[in-house]
């Protein structure tokens, strides 16, 4: 699951021209982790940079959903993580009307 969160996030990274191959993987990385009991942090990451993509590619109220897991599962994370997901919902938030 790791591989495919990482392999996902090095999309994003790459810019424009790889995001729909991150939403791809991110989107089927969501869908399995919720069919087996993954630790808090994997869980998180994978709904956190599933938002960010989604942001990303201006689906800013499926994200609106989607942070809201990663912002129940930032909880029992550092605060860094917690900080890093509420940073991500105000933006998610100021673009949804």
């Amino acid at each position: 699951m790791m591989g495919r969160i990482f392999s996902a996030i090095e999309d994003e990274g790459a810019g424009s021209c790889c995001l729909g191959e991150a939403l791809r993987k991110l989107e089927y990385a969501n869908d399995d982790i919720n069919k087996l009991d993954y630790p808090p942090r994997t869980r998180w990451m994978a709904h956190y940079w599933y938002a960010k993509v989604l942001l990303e590619k201006r689906n800013s109220k499926k994200a609106a959903k989607i942070i809201l897991l990663a912002k129940d599962d930032a909880q029992s994370l550092s605060p860094r993580e917690q900080s890093d997901t509420q940073a991500l919902a105000q933006e998610i938030q100021a673009k949804n009307p």
